[in-house]
């Protein structure tokens, strides 16, 4: 006997489409269960929302410190860019505690950071120290979610306990 093909945005799956449904929406219900709080229903939309302002002030704030622009000019879309990377910080890390900055996504942010941290030190070589961060933050935004959500420093919730 033949199975039939059902597709799905043009694919052919051998099973029915409410098979799939049913599965998406259970992944839907799960991810959204952890969202809880504030921002459950609106946690993409501030994300996506501050992700954007913060790239941008960042491209701003770079700019201004790589082509020595005064302080002046440079500081308001710095200081924006720090509070931007602020709250996008504290929105990711909201849900999970301490476990986000123990993930590699986490862990990312750190090295992030501080990096950022040294530029006083190594004033001279600031647009060097910015593009590395740069670099690590743009690895970190693409790497595949098993090395984005894997935990890299301890252990896992719930792993290693009784019960």
């Amino acid at each position: 006997m033949a199975t039939r093909a059902w597709t799905i945005s043009g694919s052919q799956l051998p099973f029915p489409r409410s098979r799939v449904l049913r599965a998406r929406q259970r992944r839907h219900t799960q991810v959204n269960q952890t969202r809880i709080g504030f921002f459950a229903g609106q946690r993409r939309f501030w994300n996506v929302l501050l992700r954007s302002i913060h790239l941008a002030t960042m491209a701003v704030a770079v700019g201004g410190l790589v082509f020595d622009v005064s302080w002046g000019a440079v500081s308001p879309w710095l200081f924006a860019a720090v509070g931007s990377g602020m709250l996008l910080a504290l929105i990711e890390a909201w849900p999970n505690g301490s476990r986000w900055l123990r993930e590699g996504r986490g862990l990312v942010v750190v090295a992030k950071v501080v990096l950022l941290a040294t530029i006083p030190w190594f004033w001279d070589y600031r647009g060097y120290v910015l593009f590395a961060a740069i670099v690590v933050a743009s690895i970190g935004s693409h790497m595949p979610g098993r090395f984005r959500y894997r935990v890299m420093i301890g252990k896992a919730d719930g792993e290693g306990t009784d019960g």
